[in-house]
């Protein structure tokens, strides 16, 4: 696909938010061009600036809100916003639940299987909890600058967001996961890098049972067998 140059100098441009795209994003019309803005919501009237054109849409970013959805919820504390598995977490519950079930409904009409018209779609089943529901945790290990970071890469990039809590998982895979780290830095045992093609554990990856509330670890290595990578 052809892709424009970005353009730092764009000015702020003011854009009534129609819907929400299948990634969370808020969609709106600017010029006849359809325009997607992270973070934005149905019903707001933002100041979004394009950081990005393309043959038939725009990516923009959201600069504020003029008019605010009623179901604009607070952004959870001391989490990254760019970390990836967010996406919707300025969005009400309960319309986060209507959205899935809109995107399922939206996806029968696009592709329209055999007889879909037949199907009835139910109202997305809730999670027992608003937060702290997933019960299995995967996370990417770095060492870099002097230490080690546990996380999420930011969509599309290489950046790792170190993630000490993280509001969708239970509080005992985060546990686990942060014990893990720490005991990788006091063995000094070694942290893959892709910068330099080094051998070592990439992923950690912590699930818990909901029968019994056992804990599984699985580390994931680039490379040789893990008993020889200490340093």
């Amino acid at each position: 696909m052809t892709k424009f140059t970005k353009n730092k100098s764009e000015k702020d441009i003011i854009i009534t938010i129609k819907r929400l795209g299948i990634n969370g994003e808020g969609i709106g019309y600017y010029k006849k061009k359809i325009i997607f803005i992270p973070g934005a919501l149905p019903g707001e009237v933002v100041v979004a600036k394009i950081i990005d054109r393309h043959p038939h849409y725009l990516e923009g970013e959201l600069v504020r809100i003029k008019e605010k959805s009623p179901d604009r919820v607070a952004f959870p504390k001391g989490v990254d916003p760019a970390v990836g598995g967010l996406e919707l977490a300025h969005l009400s519950y309960p319309k986060q639940l209507e959205f899935k079930q809109h995107l399922i409904l939206e996806s029968l009409r696009k592709y329209h299987p055999r007889d879909y018209i037949k199907y009835k779609v139910k109202k997305t089943i809730p999670a027992p909890n608003d937060w702290h529901y997933r019960n299995k945790a995967q996370y990417q290990i770095e060492f870099n600058k002097g230490k080690s970071k546990l996380g999420l890469y930011a969509p599309n990039s290489r950046r790792l967001i170190d993630l000490p809590e993280m509001p969708t998982q239970t509080k005992e895979t985060q546990k686990t996961e942060r014990e893990i780290k720490k005991l990788i830095d006091k063995l000094h045992i070694r942290i893959a890098d892709f910068r330099r093609h080094n051998d070592g554990i990439k992923t950690i990856v912590v699930r818990q049972s909901q029968a019994t509330g056992e804990i599984q670890v699985t580390l994931i290595t680039i490379g040789k067998k893990l008993e020889t990578l200490s340093y």
